[in-house]
């Protein structure tokens, strides 16, 4: 049996994963199918991305047992299950199918059975209760067999996976991972950490021993995702086009500009509309850590995330009313949405 070990984020935007120094990200999209379901193929060169085809066999998950999902961008705008921007992470079992995928592919045809061992996060409202934390461990770990069914390359190959994977909250293992980059310079400094995803921003501070300072430590049921369905409805209104979230997503990250035929128009302005009174709560969350007398020595806050860059032009005005540095980790778009996984993936080295 193979063994291998890696850091998981598993995003409800995307999956993010560093699996043995190699990296894989898949939309975080999911459609059930029957099983007798015959894909539609037109090309002959086809890319294993965009042809996740699964069947997935796993007693101990009922909501997934025995079930065939076409997953990420197979699944984008083809009658996708869109989850509720309210739900609770731990509380949704298919957030583990482009995990249960993804792991499967990088397990490469010549493996049949790997042992993974590594780190997967939670948001941090989820992460301190306990019984959420302990119901998401027990979904995650344990054996599960993945069948690829048309996936280009894949099709046919079977794969069990033995999963032994820990929890950890979302956010601060980036926060230690960014203070040992830079151990001289920022030694013995109380940092934060912001973690702005699509359905939850999780803020995380650690005093000048590296220690959680609990108090200071929260999560907010506010990300993209929010934004994102309030956009989505004003364009069905203004267009009368029902673009799916991901779909939308992809023209704000890209350049605020929606295609529509010929036509390219430039939604910025609602764009702006929309995401900035999600902003507001979340600057709002910061001042009130800021303001308190434990958080009142906190040089710096990392910001990062899928969503960091999306907010970020309705944040920086956090940093010209308070003594703390922020520091945005969005210098490389592909680079942000992976802070997580490969600070998981670096913890599980150590």
């Amino acid at each position: 049996m193979k063994r291998m070990q890696g850091g998981f984020d598993l995003g409800n935007n995307a999956f993010k994963m560093v699996l043995e120094g190699k990296r894989m990200k898949i939309p975080n999209v999911v459609r059930e199918v029957p099983l007798t379901t015959e894909r539609k193929k037109i090309s002959n060169n086809e890319k294993m991305e965009n042809t996740f085809d699964v069947l997935i066999r796993c007693p101990h998950v009922p909501e997934l047992h025995g079930k065939r999902f076409f997953v990420g961008n197979l699944a984008i705008g083809n009658g996708e299950h869109e989850i509720d921007p309210q739900t609770k992470k731990a509380k949704n079992p298919l957030v583990l199918v482009p995990f249960l995928a993804g792991l499967a592919a990088q397990a490469g045809s010549g493996q049949d059975e790997i042992l993974v061992s590594g780190y997967a996060g939670l948001p941090m409202d989820e992460y301190l209760n306990s019984a959420l934390k302990e119901e998401y461990r027990q979904r995650l770990n344990g054996t599960f067999q993945v069948e690829f069914i048309s996936t280009a390359g894949l099709e046919g190959f079977s794969v069990k996976l033995h999963l032994n994977i820990e929890i950890k909250p979302e956010g601060m293992a980036v926060t230690l991972r960014q203070i040992q980059k830079n151990m001289e310079r920022w030694k013995r400094q109380a940092m934060g950490a912001i973690d702005i995803g699509a359905f939850s921003t999780d803020i995380s501070v650690l005093d000048r021993d590296l220690e959680p300072i609990p108090q200071l430590c929260q999560g907010l049921q506010v990300g993209t995702a929010s934004a994102l369905e309030s956009i989505r409805d004003t364009i069905n209104n203004e267009y009368r086009v029902n673009f799916t979230r991901h779909m939308i997503d992809e023209i704000v990250r890209e350049n605020g500009k929606m295609q529509l035929g010929v036509r390219e128009i430039d939604i910025t302005d609602i764009i702006q509309e929309h995401f900035r009174p999600y902003s507001r709560q979340i600057a709002q969350a910061v001042t009130e850590i800021l303001e308190h007398p434990k958080g009142a020595s906190i040089a710096r806050f990392f910001i990062f995330g899928g969503g960091s860059i999306a907010y970020k032009p309705y944040l920086l005005e956090l940093q010209e009313r308070s003594y703390s540095e922020f520091v945005w980790l969005d210098q490389d778009p592909d680079e942000v949405i992976f802070e997580n996984a490969m600070a998981f993936y670096l913890l599980a080295c150590m």
